[in-house]
This record gives structure tokens, C-alpha cells and sequence, in this order.
């Protein structure tokens, strides 16, 4: 069963589905934070049962390539990315919401780096709040590191001024890929992702094969009905519950002045 709800209201639907004996697919967060994902998963794992979360990001062609077997190790993850302030035409739900920028935008990133690159060690972070108050953070800068020395530093600014864009590079050996996503330009219809792959000495342009805000719900469903059937996939809810618990820790990290902070998994 899919189901589609704001993640206060997930935490409470998602046991009942569980006690009716249902495989779910989540949509993301899949709670407000990791400690309640955690109990949500310890549930679904105790009944036999699959949840997944739609993570679409994951789905995307360039994160796709570096989970592909054989792909070089990604070894540093940048995000530049850029949106408006204005929530004017957000649901209440989400425009009043805590924790709104890094819960609900800047977690895909955060996502998609310990989908490539596994679980993080810490994490520096520093949020700037918008006014008004409730506008979510108007900048964030998290710098996340591996335990082996790799890194993901992810930027996130949210003005009135400037155009939507959003800018990934991934580094993995001598190989780079950068990424241009369509959907910051045009959500939800969302244009077609740019993509370059290479070296340092030069990017070649690569074909798309998909449009992720628009096809990735079909690939999601896809995906999902392949794990229940006891397939590998790509949408089971503990990567996604690791990158909640680098969210908590960021939370604690820009509250206690910008200092490193040790993630802890339950």
C-alpha cells in the first residue's frame, strides 16, 4: 500500500497498516525524526512485513550510475542548490512545519549521499533562520564526514531573490559527474535533468533517460512491488533512517554553535 500524509500524521498510520498486515510504501520523511522511524522499521521488521520510502532522488540517473556494480567508490558528494522563500502556495501542513528546509528539502541530498557512500560519522552544520518566523531555514551549510575520510558538503539557500537551481558533483577516483536538476526550475511538471560525466580534464554530456519528480513515482512503485516480492531494490526505509538520524544530528550540531557532532545510530 502506498499512502501520501504529512509525517506526524505517518507515525500514526503507518502501525495500523502494519497490525492489517500491509506492505507500505512511505513517503519521505518517514518521520520527524530517527528515533521514531526507527520504532516504525524494529515493527515492520518484526511482523515480516516491507516498508520502503519513496526517496526519488535515489532514482535519479547520476546516483543510479554509482550504484551500479563496478562503479567507482563516490568519494566526495557538493550540492549547491537554491530556492524561493516564498511558501505561498504550500499546504499548512508543510508551511507551518519545524525543521522545514533540511527535513523536507535538504534530505534528499543527505539522503542520496549515505544511499552512495553508507553511514556518516558526524556532521558540522549551520542554519541561518528566514523571517518571518515559521519561513524555515533561509541558509543551510552542512558538512558531513565518513569514517574512512570521505565527505558530502551539502548548501542550501532559500531567498526572494535568484532563480530555483540545483547543482550536484559527485567525485570518484579520477571520474566526475555533475548534474543540473530540472525539477528546481519547474515543480512539479519539472524539466529534464543536464548531466556531464568525466574527468577533471573535461565533462562529456550524457543522456537522461528520466524525467525523477514526474517517471520516478512509476519506477518507485516498480521498485516497490519488486522488494515485497523479495527483489533488491532501492527504496527500503534503513538508509533512509540513517540520513534522519544525520538530520537530528545536524539539528544539535547548529544549537550548540556550529560544532562537530558525533551521530548516533539506534
Amino acid at each position: 500500500m502506498e499512502i501520501a500524509v504529512p509525517p506526524t500524521e505517518q507515525v500514526k498510520l503507518v502501525p495500523r497498516l502494519l497490525d492489517a498486515g500491509k506492505h507500505i510504501l512511505a513517503q519521505k520523511p518517514l518521520a520527524p525524526t530517527g528515533h521514531e522511524a526507527e520504532s516504525l522499521l524494529e515493527d515492520a521488521e518484526g511482523r515480516g512485513l516491507t516498508l520502503c520510502v519513496n526517496q526519488q532522488m535515489r532514482l535519479t540517473d547520476v546516483v543510479q550510475r554509482f550504484r551500479a556494480p563496478g562503479s567507482p567508490q563516490v568519494e566526495r558528494f557538493t550540492v549547491m542548490t537554491h530556492l524561493p522563500l516564498s511558501d505561498s502556495a504550500l499546504p499548512p501542513w508543510f508551511r507551518d512545519s519545524a525543521r522545514k528546509t533540511v527535513l523536507f528539502n535538504t534530505l534528499h541530498f543527505i539522503d542520496s549521499a549515505v544511499f552512495l557512500m553508507g553511514r556518516p560519522e558526524s556532521i558540522t552544520a549551520y542554519m541561518e533562520v528566514a523571517s518571518p518566523p515559521g519561513a524555515g531555514e533561509a541558509s543551510v551549510v552542512l558538512s558531513v564526514r565518513f569514517p574512512d575520510g570521505r565527505r558530502a558538503d551539502i548548501s542550501e539557500s532559500r531567498s526572494s531573490n535568484g532563480s530555483p537551481a540545483c547543482m550536484l558533483r559527485l567525485d570518484a577516483g579520477s571520474e566526475v559527474a555533475m548534474c543540473r536538476f530540472g525539477v528546481w526550475d519547474s515543480y512539479p511538471s519539472a524539466a529534464p535533468d543536464d548531466l556531464w560525466v568525466g574527468t577533471d580534464e573535461g565533462l562529456r554530456r550524457q543522456p537522461v533517460q528520466r524525467n525523477w519528480v514526474v517517471d520516478a513515482f512509476v519506477a518507485a512503485l516498480a521498485q516497490f512491488v519488486a522488494q515485497v516480492n523479495g527483489q533488491p531494490g532501492s527504496l527500503g526505509a534503513r538508509t533512509h533512517i540513517d540520513a534522519l538520524h544525520v538530520v537530528d544530528a545536524a539539528y544539535l550540531s547548529t544549537t550548540h554553535d556550529a560544532r562537530p557532532w558525533t551521530i548516533e545510530y539506534e
